[in-house]
């Protein structure tokens, strides 16, 4: 009986983790067709925005997002595939360590080229939240809470080597660091809820198989049902 619940749960925990992968994968994916639309439609851009986009690592980092999610979710479709076997909790911290490096290595990079742009303050920041919020998909509290304290050092240390650590950049720390912590207590949260359902299908199943041996098996669902009147 635990094998059956162990590989349903397993099978839930891929699920939840294709869909994340997918969503990161069609957020990037946007985000590269609107700087597409952006550059051929946008006839006025100031100076800066064209010196951005004249950048190759502005256009390589959501390509590169999008091959770093593709092969993930390649490789839980393939655990899938082998009866659902569980994603190692090291390849899952890898990848958080991946998605956040790849993120902060960029963002340090426009911070070198482009000196007079405060880029801790541009939109891309955002994207230390996405990961964040993505993470309870993961269902486990541990990874939620890494991939914000991951982010909140790499906001330090890009901060400490372009500007200077300030009042203002503590309050963001704080706020990446709270919001791993909301995103890994949510994800506990829908975690017991599916462990709830699961072990709740498997008494259902394990009375209506005892059931099943004295009386017709769709009486014994029928009593289940109506809690056994």
């Amino acid at each position: 009986m635990d094998g059956i619940f162990h590989q349903r749960l397993n099978a839930e925990i891929l699920h939840s983790e294709k869909r994340r992968t997918t969503i990161l994968i069609f957020v990037f994916l946007f985000g590269l067709s609107y700087q597409l639309i952006n550059k051929v439609l946008l006839k006025q851009a100031d100076e800066e925005t064209v010196g951005l986009q004249s950048q190759g690592i502005i256009w390589l980092f959501p390509l590169a997002m999008i091959a770093l999610e593709a092969c993930f979710l390649f490789y839980i479709i393939s655990r899938s595939r082998k009866n659902h076997q569980q994603i190692p909790l090291g390849i899952q911290y890898l990848n958080v360590v991946l998605e956040v490096g790849l993120l902060s290595t960029i963002i340090l990079g426009v911070s070198f080229q482009f000196p007079g742009i405060h880029v801790l303050q541009s939109p891309a920041v955002f994207i230390y939240f996405l990961f964040i919020i993505l993470s309870t998909l993961r269902l486990d509290f541990g990874l939620s809470f890494f991939c914000g304290l991951l982010s909140a050092l790499s906001f330090i240390i890009i901060s400490l080597l372009t500007h200077g650590f300030n009042f203002s950049d503590s309050l963001r720390v704080i706020v990446i660091l709270a919001c791993g912590i909301a995103a890994g207590l949510v994800a506990r949260q829908i975690r017991k809820g599916i462990n709830r359902s699961l072990l709740e299908l498997e008494k259902r199943h394990r009375i209506a198989n005892l059931f099943g041996q004295h009386i017709a098996r769709e009486v014994a669902e029928t009593m289940l049902e109506h809690d056994g009147l």
